[in-house]
C-alpha cells in the first residue's frame, strides 16, 4: 500500500513539474519555438500551420493555417488568434477558448466534414468566434468579403454544427452573397438565436437595384415579419429563375404575419401586369389567409399600373380589410385622359359605393374585352349601390361588334340602388343624365336627356328626351318593382321616327321609307312573361307621312303611299287593328285583323299590297309571305 502511495505521489510531482516547466518555457524567449513544436506535434495530419506563437498569459496566434482535403481545394486561414480560459493557479482545470478570431479565411467548396468541426466546437466551447475577410462557397451559395461574429449563449450541448449555432448571438456583414443565381450585395445581419426561436434584429442588403431592410422573428417553423422596407427595387418575373421562384414560394409559405411593410419607388413586371414606381404600405397582413379573412390595412400609390391593354396612371389606393368586408377609403386613377375616383365598401356579394366620380374620360374601345370583364365583375355582386354619382364631360366610343358612342356625357345620381337580389334596375335614388350626342343601334341623337327617380322599388322615368335626325322621342313611365305583379305604365310620343326603324321586324320583304309620329299610352303587369302578355292595356296612334315603298322584283322605283292615321287599342293583351286602306296611284293594299299577344297562333292580321305585276300577302305575326310575280 505504501508503495502505491509513493508511486502516485511521484506521478503527480512529475506531472506538476512538467506543467510548471512548460509554463515556464512559455513565459521565456523560447515560447514561440516551444509553441510551434507543440502545435505541430498535436495537430492532425491534414492541418498545416506555418507559424504558431504564444503571448503570455493566454493568447495563441497561428499563421497560415491550411486544412488539406482529398476531395477538393484546401481551407486556408491567414491568421488565427485564440484567447484561452487559463487559470495559472489551477493548471489542471479544463481548458476552453474564450475568443477565436480568424482573419483571411477561404472556404472554396464548403465544409465536407461538419461533424468534426462540431466535435471541436463542443470540446473547446469557444465563447466567441470572430471571422474576418472570409470567402465561402458551397453548392447552395457563395459569400465574398464576409465578416461574422457568433457568441453562444452558454455551454453548447449540441453534437452537430447546426445545433451549435442554434443558441447565441450572430452578426454578419459582407460584400456579396450569391444565392441561386441572385446577387445580394452589402449584406448585413444581426440575429439572436435560441432553440425554436430566431430573432432577426437586422437584415439589410441590396438586390436588383433596390435596398431591402428587414426585422423579423421565427417561432418553430413560422416567420413573423415585424418590419420590412424596400427602396427602388426593379423586379421582372421573366428574369427570375424557376429555382429562385420555387425557393421564394417556399419561404413565403412559411410567413405567418407581416406586421408592417413599406416599398418606395419600386417596380414589378409580371407576365400579366406591370406596376411602376410604386409606394406600398401594408400592415397586419397574413399571407396564408384569403383576402376575405384579413384584418389588415393597405395603401398604394404608383406611377402606373398596366394589365394587358389597360393602363391606369397615378393610381392611389387606401383600403382596410376585415373578415368578409373591404373598406375602400379611397381609390383614384387616371384612365384614358380621364380621372376616376371612388370610395365605399365591398362584401363577397355586395358593392356599396359612397362615391363614384368620373371626369373628362375619352375612352375608345377597339374591342369589347374590358367592357365584358367589367360587366362580368359587376355580375358577381347580387347588390350594388352608389350614394353619390358624378360623371362629367366624358366620352365613350365602342368599336366592337355592336358599336355605340356617347360624347360629353354628364350624369348625377344620389342614393342609387342599381342592383337588388341579382336584378338590375333603379331600385332607389335619383338619377339624371345628358350628352351632346348618342349613337346606338345605328341611330344618332343630339343632346339626349333622361331624368328618373325611385323609392323602395317604385321606379319612375320623369322625362326621357331623345332628339333624332328628323324628329324627337319623348317618354315617361313607371314600374313598381316592389310588388310581385310589377305594375307599369308607359307614355311615348315620337315625331319624325324613320319607318325603317321598326318595319324590318314585320318581315314584309318590302323596303319602307318615310316618317311616322307615334302616341302610345300603355300599361300592364310585368310579373312574368305570361302576365305581361295578358295584361297589356292602352291605346296607340300612328301617323305616317312621306311614305314610299319598294316591291321585290319591281323596277328600282319608290312608290308613294298614303296611309291613314292608325288607331290601335289593346285590352288584356288583345290588340284590335281597324281596317286600313292603303292609298296610291299604282298600288292597292290594306291591313286588317287583330293580334293576341298571349296566343300568337290565333292572331289574324293580314297585310296585302300589289300592283299590276307584283302581289304580296302576309299574315302576322308568324305567317309566311306569299309573293306573286305576273309580268313577262
Amino acid at each position: 500500500m505504501k508503495a502505491v502511495l509513493k508511486l502516485s505521489i511521484g506521478v503527480v510531482l512529475i506531472l506538476a513539474l512538467s506543467i510548471a516547466l512548460l509554463l515556464g518555457l512559455l513565459s521565456t524567449p523560447y515560447s514561440s519555438w516551444v509553441t510551434d513544436k507543440l502545435v505541430q506535434h498535436l495537430a492532425p495530419e491534414e492541418l498545416y500551420i506555418q507559424d504558431a506563437r504564444f503571448e503570455f498569459p493566454d493568447r495563441f496566434e497561428l499563421k497560415q493555417l491550411v486544412v488539406s482535403r482529398p476531395s477538393g481545394p484546401a481551407i486556408t486561414v491567414d491568421s488565427t488568434r485564440l484567447v484561452l480560459d487559463l487559470n495559472w493557479n489551477n493548471p489542471l482545470q479544463p481548458l476552453y477558448i474564450k475568443r477565436a478570431t480568424l482573419d483571411g479565411m477561404n472556404v472554396p467548396t464548403g465544409i465536407d466534414k461538419p461533424e468534426r468541426l462540431a466535435k471541436w466546437l463542443k470540446a473547446w466551447q469557444p465563447g466567441s468566434i470572430h471571422v474576418k475577410h472570409m470567402d465561402f462557397a458551397n453548392k447552395d451559395f457563395v459569400a465574398r468579403g464576409f465578416e461574422f461574429v457568433y457568441t453562444p449563449s452558454g455551454e453548447s450541448q449540441a453534437d452537430t454544427l447546426k445545433g451549435y449555432f442554434s443558441d447565441g448571438y450572430l452578426s454578419a456583414a459582407g460584400d456579396q452573397l450569391y444565392w441561386k443565381g441572385e446577387a445580394f450585395n452589402e449584406f448585413r445581419l444581426r440575429a439572436n438565436l435560441a432553440p425554436n426561436l430566431v430573432q432577426l434584429d437586422q437584415l439589410d442588403f441590396t438586390w436588383r437595384g433596390g435596398d431591402v431592410q428587414l426585422i423579423a422573428e421565427k417561432k418553430d417553423k413560422s416567420w413573423t415579419i415585424n418590419d420590412i422596407l424596400i427602396n427602388h427595387l426593379r423586379l421582372a418575373s421573366s428574369d427570375i429563375s424557376s429555382q429562385v421562384h420555387n425557393a421564394s414560394q417556399e419561404i413565403f409559405s412559411s410567413i405567418r404575419l407581416i406586421e408592417h411593410a413599406k416599398t418606395y419607388q419600386s417596380s414589378w413586371d409580371n407576365s400579366d401586369w406591370q406596376l411602376s414606381q410604386a409606394n406600398i404600405e401594408l400592415a397586419n397582413w397574413k399571407p396564408q389567409q384569403g383576402i376575405w379573412e384579413q384584418e389588415a390595412q393597405v395603401a398604394l400609390s404608383a406611377e402606373s399600373l398596366i394589365r394587358g391593354n389597360t393602363r391606369l396612371l397615378e393610381p392611389q389606393l387606401e383600403i382596410e380589410l376585415r373578415p368578409l368586408d373591404i373598406l375602400v377609403n379611397n381609390l383614384e386613377f387616371l384612365f384614358e385622359q380621364g380621372k376616376i375616383e371612388l370610395s365605399g365598401e365591398l362584401y363577397p356579394d355586395q358593392l356599396n359605393l359612397d362615391k363614384l366620380s368620373i371626369s373628362n374620360l375619352e375612352w375608345v374601345q377597339e374591342e369589347d374585352n374590358l367592357q365584358q370583364k367589367l360587366i362580368s365583375q359587376l355580375n358577381r355582386y347580387s347588390d350594388i349601390s352608389i350614394d353619390q354619382l358624378a360623371i362629367t364631360r366624358s366620352q365613350v366610343i365602342s368599336l366592337g361588334e355592336k358599336s355605340w358612342q356617347v360624347s360629353n356625357l354628364n350624369a348625377q345620381g344620389t342614393d342609387l340602388v342599381l342592383k337588388d337580389s341579382n336584378q338590375w334596375a333603379l331600385w332607389n335614388g335619383n338619377l339624371s343624365a345628358s350628352a351632346n350626342s348618342l349613337s346606338l343601334l345605328g341611330k344618332n341623337s343630339l343632346k339626349p336627356y333622361v331624368e328618373m327617380q325611385s323609392k323602395q322599388g317604385h321606379w319612375k322615368v320623369n322625362e326621357l328626351f331623345i332628339p333624332i335626325q328628323e324628329g324627337l322621342i319623348e317618354a315617361n313611365g313607371e314600374i313598381n318593382l316592389s310588388r310581385t305583379s310589377k305594375p307599369w305604365a308607359l307614355n311615348i310620343k315620337a315625331y319624325g321616327l324613320p319607318l325603317d326603324t321598326f318595319t324590318p321586324s314585320l318581315h314584309l320583304a318590302i323596303g319602307w321609307y318615310g316618317l311616322a309620329d307615334l302616341d302610345l299610352n300603355l300599361k300592364g303587369l310585368a310579373g312574368d312573361d305570361l302576365m305581361l302578355k295578358r295584361s297589356l292595356d292602352g291605346k296607340a296612334k300612328i301617323s305616317a307621312h312621306d311614305v314610299r315603298v319598294q316591291l321585290p322584283f319591281d323596277e328600282p322605283v319608290l312608290h308613294p303611299l298614303i296611309i291613314p292615321e292608325i288607331n290601335l287599342s289593346a285590352r288584356r293583351g288583345h290588340i284590335d287593328v281597324p281596317n286600313i286602306s292603303i292609298i296610291s296611284e299604282d298600288l292597292t293594299g290594306e291591313v286588317s285583323g287583330s293580334i293576341d299577344m298571349a296566343a300568337p297562333e290565333q292572331s289574324q292580321l293580314a297585310v296585302t299590297l300589289s300592283n299590276e305585276c307584283v302581289s304580296l300577302k302576309k299574315s302576322l305575326p308568324k305567317g309566311r309571305s306569299q309573293l306573286t310575280y305576273q309580268c313577262d
